[in-house]
């Protein structure tokens, strides 16, 4: 665990790398040639979704299946962080 803010930053920021690669892995497609998977992948539909609302496509099925799936990922996160807190060595570092 970190011990300070800054601790903590310097361990977050391989993940903050991570999140960007998907960023690039759009960026070059068109909106009509991204895969509807990508919709329901978290990082990869957020990006897919905003280039196809600044290229004008408003397509319900894309804006669905994203939304659906950030639910569920939500839920499931909730869901992992509310056991996570009922244990005794993630509250106090036992």
């Amino acid at each position: 665990y970190a011990k300070s803010f800054k601790e903590g930053q310097t361990y977050i920021s391989p993940l903050m790398f991570i999140a960007i690669i998907p960023a690039y892995l759009v960026m070059y497609k068109m909106p009509n040639e991204i895969p509807i998977s990508y919709f329901a992948i978290p990082v990869f539909g957020t990006i897919s979704i905003f280039k196809e609302l600044l290229y004008g496509i408003i397509n319900m099925t894309h804006i669905g299946i994203f939304v659906f799936s950030s639910i569920v990922y939500v839920a499931i996160s909730i869901y992992i962080a509310a056991l996570m807190f009922k244990q005794e060595w993630a509250l106090f570092r036992v």
